[in-house]
């Protein structure tokens, strides 16, 4: 008959004495309870299947560190819940290399693994040396055939016979949960300076169409010696089932918790295991679950998280040192975190629907993944390769930095992906590519200069500075059209200009503005503006309604009492600059804008803006080299205001001259 064990003093599990003499938990349907102030000693491996184990404040449950240990839970079991302390060794004395401790959860349906409540502690204890403190390396050449590949590096003494692999697949074409191969050690043989590793199971036959791509293919070691695991998943099958090991933590995200909750061993099939938990400190393995975690703050997570359906959701000030691999949507509502980990065979490793990375950084590598999505005021600093898409599909991102590589993965290797590495859909808007290694065909776009979007051709603005890692080259690309700062072709007494280079889809109904100045305090009195064009390749020049500047001035006495004048000069001779001039009377005196607009094609045709408003007695106001500066000026002073650094997404950083 199934009992309840009340601790009545400290001592060992299995010592009757612990549990007032009666016994101890060790009947299939048995529970456990540790009272308040005692501390009992996990040390046997038993293969009961417990109904539960609930720790009382201030009481301690330890899994000892002088043996192998393993306890059970059957179904409809409450796993642990933690008010007190559940610990895996102490950090004197780590579970070593020599010993395993598992937790094993043989129950189906709905449960709970594990809750723990605030003011407890969940201490995990691990020994490093168990997988030689190194659970990553690489691919040294293809694998193709046969169930032996070779790895970067000597791990005949770091790794043991029985350990799990996963090998991520180095392609485009394998996504998420597809896209890596679950192993087991059966052999280790140092093969010169590098490894072979014969494993137990044969050759992945979805791999051999795409044999000539699995060097430098990730191999990581899952192996660590606490285990947790959800035993109706069989980690090998790279999925999960609809049987559910609940992991919850203590809902508080506002007292701190630092210390309290250390992670540590590999977890198979941990549904949350990061949820509602503050401070948490995790370096381990987390795999096969359809929910790794949501509302995470103010913690740090190292190690390899795979096989995932959803990730981590709603994180705050999370350092995610981890890499994440063969898993489909990850990491949505991030705010003010840190990325360091690799992302790899992720079908959408960044952000979901209306969910996305907010204000953090990314100095992770991204490789072999799909879709992006979301994405504000974020910073790239990895390497972005072999993806289906580097930024966004139909969801806007903006206002992001990228400074790594894309189209170059972290060895130096050219890997674009089948269809080439995209940077935008649109609606994509406001991304610097800052000094960034862009890929050997250039980038790609997907419905960049498609008609149909003519109406709304300021869409998508991607601003390369430093591009392609040449300093001080500078490219601008709008929906309709490119704008690269040029030096050849030039006005006398000015260094530099704009290169407008259009697009098929660049005409009157779908023009692009270029540059907007404003002008503050204008007296009404008469005024002159202009600005120098050329034309180059024109055998039709563009009219004045597909070339002009524009001012918007005060024209009566109210706040918005403002009219437009354009320019009527037009360009008549190729390779020679062109004044584009506007006069007008302000009403009274007030705020005037500045507009450059162009909208026309023809194939091999370019124009050359000088980028200087001039100003009759005045010194020019010179534009930033991207165009669209918004720039502030007042007339009395001569003085520029809201002229910003360089920002994410910022503008106003490099002036033509």
């Amino acid at each position: 008959m199934a009992t309840i064990y009340t601790s009545t003093q400290s001592g060992d599990w299995n010592d009757i004495n612990t549990w007032g003499g009666g016994g101890f938990p060790n009947v299939d349907g048995d529970s456990a309870v540790v009272s308040a102030g005692h501390t009992v000693i996990y040390n046997g491996v038993y293969a009961t299947l417990l109904a539960g184990v609930e720790i009382k404040a201030t009481g301690v449950l330890r899994f000892t560190h002088t043996t192998n240990t393993e306890i059970h839970f059957g179904p409809a079991t409450t796993g642990f819940i933690v008010r007190g302390e559940l610990q895996f060794g102490t950090a004197v004395n780590p579970i070593p290399a020599i010993y395993t401790s598992k937790v094993l959860f043989d129950g189906t349906g709905d449960f709970y693994a594990l809750r723990y409540y605030l003011g407890s502690k969940v201490l995990m204890y691990d020994d490093p040396a168990y997988y030689g403190n190194d659970y990553k390396t690489y691919l040294t050449a293809d694998w193709t055939v046969g169930s032996i590949f070779t790895v970067h590096g000597d791990y005949t003494t770091k790794w043991q016979v029985g350990q799990r692999l996963n090998v991520i697949f180095n392609k485009t074409a394998l996504l998420g949960l597809d896209g890596g191969y679950l192993c087991t050690i059966k052999t280790l043989t140092l093969n010169g300076s590098n490894t072979d590793v014969e494993i137990n199971e044969a050759f992945p036959a979805p791999w051999v169409a795409y044999s000539g791509n699995l060097a430098y293919a990730t191999v990581y070691n899952l192996s660590r010696n606490i285990l947790w695991h959800l035993t109706a998943i069989n980690w090998l099958l790279r999925a999960w089932t609809a049987d559910v090991a609940r992991v919850e933590g203590p809902q508080d995200y506002t007292t701190d918790q630092t210390g309290c909750y250390r992670f540590r061993g590999t977890f198979i099939g941990m549904y949350g295991l990061f949820s509602y938990t503050k401070d948490l400190d995790f370096d381990g393995v987390e795999g096969h679950t359809s929910q790794l975690g949501y509302y995470t703050y103010d913690s740090l997570i190292k190690g390899v998280l795979h096989h995932q359906w959803y990730g981590l959701n709603y994180c705050t000030n999370v350092q995610l040192d981890a890499d994440q691999v063969a898993a489909y949507y990850t990491n949505n509502f991030f705010n003010f975190c840190t990325i360091n980990g690799d992302s790899e065979q992720m079908s959408a490793p960044m952000g979901w629907n209306t969910a996305g990375i907010y204000d953090s950084v990314i100095n992770g590598n991204i490789n072999n993944c799909g879709s992006f999505y979301q994405f504000r005021n974020t910073i790239f600093n990895g390497c972005i390769s072999g993806c289906y898409m580097a930024l966004g599909q139909d969801i806007a991102i903006k206002d992001c930095k990228i400074r790594g590589s894309i189209g170059w993965d972290k060895f130096g290797n050219s890997k674009p992906s089948g269809s080439g590495d995209l940077i935008a859909y649109i609606p994509v808007q406001e991304h610097l590519l800052e000094g960034a290694r862009l890929p050997l065909a250039g980038l790609s776009f997907y419905y960049r200069n498609w008609f149909s979007y003519g109406y709304n051709s300021n869409a998508l603005k991607l601003r390369s500075a430093n591009h392609n890692q040449v300093l001080g080259a500078h490219w601008c690309y709008y929906y309709n059209l490119d704008m690269i700062k040029n030096v050849s072709v030039t006005r006398a007494g000015h260094v530099s200009s704009i290169e407008l280079v259009p697009l098929s889809s660049l005409n009157v109904r779908c023009k692009q503005k270029l540059f907007e100045w404003t002008e503050l305090n204008i007296p009404a009195t008469p005024q002159t503006r202009s600005i120098f064009v050329e034309g180059t390749g024109w055998s039709t020049f563009p009219t004045a309604t597909e070339l002009y500047l524009e001012a918007e001035y005060p024209s009566g006495s109210g706040v918005e009492d403002f009219s437009t004048i354009a320019s009527v000069q037009v360009i008549s001779v190729n390779s020679v600059w062109t004044e584009l001039s506007v006069a007008f009377t302000p009403a009274r005196v007030g705020v005037t804008r500045y507009r450059l607009y162009f909208g026309r094609y023809e194939a091999g045709a370019k124009i050359y803006a000088d980028g200087c408003l001039n100003r009759a007695g005045l010194p020019g106001l010179e534009c930033s080299w991207w165009g669209e500066p918004l720039l502030s000026f007042d007339y009395t002073a001569n003085v520029e205001f809201n002229k910003r650094p360089v920002a994410i997404g910022g503008k106003h950083v490099i002036a033509v001259d």
